[in-house]
C-alpha cells in the first residue's frame, strides 16, 4: 500500500476536534488528502487531561509539556500498567491491540 494523498497540508486547513481531554487537529487524513490508510496530526491534552483508555495503532512524539502513558495488559493478559513519563522528546508507539490512557501532568499543556 503506498501513500496517495497530500505531501503539506497547512495547520489551518486541518480538521480540527475538541474533546474533553483537549483537542486533535488532524492534518493528513481522509477529509484532507483523500487517503482513507493514514491519520497524522497534532494532539494538544489540556492540563490534567485525561484519554482513554483507547486502542488503535498510535505514535506519539512530545514536543512540549509533560503526561503520562499508562499502558494497559492486552486481551488476555494480566499485570498491573505499566506507566511511561512523556517530556519533550520522548516519543511512542502502540500497537492497535494494546490498550492504554494517556495523561498530562503538568500545568502547561502536553503537546505533540
Amino acid at each position: 500500500m503506498n501513500y496517495t494523498g497530500k505531501i503539506i497540508v497547512r495547520n489551518s486547513e486541518g480538521i480540527r476536534e475538541d474533546h474533553d481531554w483537549g483537542g486533535f487537529n488532524k492534518l493528513l487524513c481522509d477529509d484532507t488528502t483523500n487517503d482513507p490508510n493514514f491519520t497524522f496530526g497534532e494532539m494538544r491534552y489540556s492540563p490534567g487531561g485525561l484519554r482513554g483508555p483507547i486502542q488503535g495503532h498510535e505514535a506519539f512524539h512530545c514536543l512540549r509539556g509533560r503526561g503520562v502513558l499508562r499502558v494497559l495488559c492486552a486481551k488476555g493478559l494480566e499485570g498491573d500498567p505499566i506507566s511511561i513519563p512523556l517530556n519533550p522528546g520522548s516519543e511512542f508507539y502502540v500497537r492497535g491491540d494494546v490498550p492504554r490512557t494517556i495523561e498530562s501532568s503538568s500545568d502547561d499543556p502536553l503537546f505533540g
